[in-house]
């Protein structure tokens, strides 16, 4: 399916509070003790399911290659993140401990590709040194309690948003027939001079297709007495397009000078040239060049593009609005810029559910909602 797609991901930061601590670190025995946290999820379509669990005697050696053979790991805990489902997904996950001050401390953070992964759990050997946790205890033990947060991300699914079908690109035996009279020239009667180029052509033909052109043939031709008219502000390579499409109804290369064209074919009225223009910007739209597409339909007035822009910027907001674009867009259309943060809010609360209602409908909690996301 072709379309504007994008990775979906589901965040959570799992806090697991250990009081305590202080008698878990100093105890001696011969057995590893595991500390286990309650089950939680990221919240994600995939039903992912995990467990934290904290080895206080790190017998556990999760990735042995990374430490020197002379450390002794009975002196650090170790800490895993376990994985309680049977399927893999792409994760990013970290770990820290949290300090009286709200600060991060043994940080640690890994990613885990879907296809090379081949473990239950993950984590890390030496996460803290236990006497370091003992000799600080005001700061990260207060209370005698320890904060353990983890971070898990993952990619949830990916989403492709389709793309109409606005128009009929299909050729004719009559598309066929005037694209052979426009190669072989014959009985033209109107020169079109645009920048150094000179294309010859047939003015009823040009005139029936496009208003804007006939108009011009009319009062530049009655002006000047002559079959030859001047077009400024175009390039000979996009008018050459045009031209093609008038007489066959088909153009070339529209992936790559779609932009253009559109451009050219808002100009010239050519309606149907315009919605083929649209289809191909849908069709090639990701997140680089969305917000540029949504900036293009505004000015050209191309609706349904402008609309299909819109549903991908609000669904994939968290990542578009985080651009350098966007950044520039709020500096150059900013009417723009707002009727899409609107946009984007009020879909913010057409998807709450009941539960949340009454949050959402806060406009404290939309103003919070929006800035987080910038």
């Amino acid at each position: 399916m072709e379309g504007y797609t994008f990775v979906k991901k589901s965040k959570i930061i799992f806090e697991w509070k250990i009081p305590d601590a202080s008698s878990f670190l100093i105890k001696e025995s011969s057995e590893n003790e595991i500390l286990k946290s309650s089950d939680f999820t990221s919240g994600s379509k995939l039903d992912d399911l995990w467990r934290l669990e904290l080895w206080l005697n790190n017998e556990h050696n999760l990735i042995t290659e990374d430490f020197e053979e002379d450390l002794d790991l009975n002196n650090y805990l170790s800490i895993s993140l376990c994985k309680l489902h049977d399927y893999n997904i792409n994760t990013k996950y970290s770990f820290w401990i949290l300090t009286d001050k709200q600060e991060k401390i043994s940080f640690y953070s890994q990613f885990v590709d879907a296809e090379n992964d081949s473990g239950e759990d993950w984590g890390v050997d030496e996460f803290v040194e236990k006497q370091k946790l003992l000799d600080n205890k005001a700061e990260f033990l207060p209370n005698d309690t320890l904060t353990i947060q983890v971070e898990i991300i993952i990619d949830d699914d990916a989403l492709t948003i389709p793309v109409e079908n606005l128009s009929n690109s299909s050729p004719s035996q009559l598309g066929q027939d005037l694209g052979n009279l426009y190669e072989n020239k014959e009985n033209c009667d109107i020169t079109i001079i645009v920048g150094n180029t000179r294309f010859k052509a047939h003015k009823l033909i040009l005139s029936v297709r496009s208003p804007v052109l006939a108009a011009a043939f009319t009062h530049d031709m009655i002006e000047k007495k002559s079959n030859e008219v001047s077009i400024p502000d175009i390039d000979p390579e996009i008018f050459e397009k045009v031209l093609r499409y008038i007489y066959t109804g088909q153009v070339s290369d529209q992936e790559v000078v779609a932009a253009r064209l559109l451009e050219a074919a808002d100009k010239y009225q050519l309606l149907s040239l315009k919605k083929l223009c649209e289809e191909a910007l849908m069709r090639s739209s990701n997140r680089g060049n969305i917000v540029e597409i949504v900036a293009l339909a505004d000015r050209h007035s191309a609706q349904n593009l402008k609309d299909y822009a819109i549903k991908c910027i609000i669904a994939d907001a968290t990542n578009v609005m985080k651009t350098p674009e966007f950044g520039e867009l709020e500096r150059t259309n900013p009417s723009l810029a707002l009727e899409l943060l609107r946009k984007y809010t009020f879909s913010q609360i057409n998807n709450t559910t009941v539960k949340e209602e009454s949050r959402s409908l806060n406009p404290d909690f939309i103003l919070q909602d929006i800035s987080r996301i910038l």
